[in-house]
């Protein structure tokens, strides 16, 4: 079975102007849309970790906030390796994989590691992510779990704050992360602290141009195998209001007005169904009655 992904904790010692778990009961209270990310698992975490594998999952994705924050990580792991999860990941932005911590997560159990890293670039990665002096510490992260052979998926969100350079992001992972298994490029989501503030979201029309010349990079200094185009995660900001007009606007349009016919047509199919069942029910009562 595909991967599960736990949440641990909302803790993160990164403040990501887009992150998605930035959520709390006043924004759900004012956008319905808005997805509950506090559904992390708690004290009893080996019960839930025990169900996780118990209903068929062999592949665990450790996901938070910043799991390196969360106090019990490495006895998580150790306990998922026991369990025999075949591949456990852990979602982290990488400031924290210190040689000494990567070790320890290794032998405990960690395969994997998805890294976060918005730019390449030490300016742009303090606004996206509004620390300073992490940048070093997330890039050389990144180099302490390649040098420990673990497999690393490096996440790009592509933003406002760096969609200019995403064609000398390649380059950057090539010439200083080359063995980098593979890169995932997200388009940022309006969810939590992208949809406090929707100039995190970069013009569609104008990204077009600088995504090209990135995939042009890829091809040319990328296995194919080793980075993936996740460019169909913009379809949902295509509904904020004034994106209608972006190039791709009518497919995404499309797609939801295709989305919401196929859910009136099961919720008719539903309601055909129930309808029958009253009649063969009346049917069935009427021919007792004379008999």
């Amino acid at each position: 079975m595909p991967a599960q992904t736990v949440r641990i904790t909302l803790k993160c010692n990164h403040g990501c102007v887009f992150c998605f778990a930035d959520w709390s009961p006043e924004v759900a209270r004012r956008r319905r849309d808005v997805h509950d990310y506090t559904n992390v698992i708690g004290a009893d975490w080996r019960r839930e970790l025990d169900d996780v594998r118990a209903s068929g999952y062999d592949e665990l994705s450790i996901s938070g906030g910043e799991p390196l924050l969360h106090p019990e990580l490495l006895p998580m792991v150790h306990h998922a390796k026991q369990l025999g999860f075949r591949r456990i990941e852990v979602q982290s932005n990488a400031s924290l994989m210190t040689e000494s911590n990567v070790s320890l997560l290794t032998r405990a159990g960690m395969t994997s590691c998805m890294a976060s890293l918005p730019s390449h670039r030490e300016k742009n990665f303090n606004a996206i992510t509004r620390t300073q002096g992490h940048f070093v510490a997330s890039v050389n992260g990144i180099r302490n779990l390649l040098a420990a052979r673990v497999e690393v998926i490096l996440c790009h969100v592509i933003c406002a704050g760096n969609y200019r350079l995403l064609a000398d992001f390649v380059r950057f992972v090539h010439e200083e992360l080359g063995t980098i298994n593979e890169i995932l490029f997200f388009y940022v989501q309006p969810e939590g602290r992208a949809a406090q503030n929707l100039k995190v979201l970069p013009r569609l029309a104008k990204l077009r141009a600088h995504w090209a010349a990135a995939m042009a990079e890829a091809d040319r200094l990328l296995d194919a195998s080793r980075w993936a185009d996740a460019t169909a995660s913009y379809r949902r900001a295509l509904a904020v209001p004034g994106y209608e007009d972006d190039a791709d606007a009518k497919a995404g349009i499309q797609a939801a007005q295709d989305a919401a016919a196929t859910e009136a047509a099961e919720k008719k199919r539903d309601s055909s169904k129930r309808s029958q069942a009253v009649r063969d029910i009346l049917n069935r009562l009427g021919k007792r009655r004379n008999r």
